[in-house]
């Protein structure tokens, strides 16, 4: 039909010439600044959420904790020692398979809380503050009634693997406002290009 032909042919004729370069390169620049805040807004929302998880993590993991060695002394009437092999149900109860993990092989000075935990989960030496001194081997959980020091010592061509329930791993805040002035600075010298 000549109508409609003709009809569509004045719609194409009518539509803006977006060839032009200037054009091109602000449309390009004003993509380019929003999906860059997109991203980095999730990139700070996500950062956010993990710091916010572990936290949690590590408040429910004391709370936790203290209610449970409570309740077990009630139940068992017994002192807990210094150092000792728990259970596998014990084990469980204080969620030691999600506690973190640290490394050495010769020697490791361990500053701790009262009530702090350690369990080993391999390798064999000693362990002791400034007036004790015991051995540990595999399965070991280590108890600090006092907060002390305290000097965990491999045996020869051993690695030993701490778990412990406390949180000691890269500072979450400073790495993602390290992270937000990296990208403000990228995103201010491309405006300067």
């Amino acid at each position: 039909n000549n109508k409609i032909l003709y009809n569509i042919q004045t719609i194409f004729s009518l539509l803006p010439n977006l060839n032009v370069p200037e054009l091109v390169s602000s449309m390009l620049v004003k993509t380019n600044d929003m999906h860059l805040v997109i991203y980095v807004s999730s990139l700070i929302r996500s950062v956010i959420a993990l710091h916010d998880l572990v936290v949690n993590r590590i408040r429910a993991n004391e709370e936790g904790g203290e209610e449970k060695k409570e309740e077990k002394k009630e139940k068992e009437g017994e002192k807990v020692e210094a150092a000792n092999t728990p259970s596998q149900a014990s084990c469980e109860s204080l969620g030691v398979r999600d506690w973190p993990q640290s490394s050495f092989s010769s020697s490791l000075s361990d500053p701790c809380k009262p009530g702090a935990l350690r369990y080993v989960l391999s390798g064999e030496g000693a362990v002791g503050d400034e007036e004790t001194e015991e051995s540990f081997g595999v399965g070991t959980l280590v108890e600090v009634e006092d907060g002390s020091v305290l000097r965990w010592t491999a045996g020869k061509g051993e690695e030993v693997v701490l778990l412990t329930p406390e949180y000691r791993g890269l500072p979450v805040p400073a790495i993602a406002a390290g992270f937000l002035l990296l990208i403000a600075g990228t995103v201010a010298l491309s405006r300067l290009v």
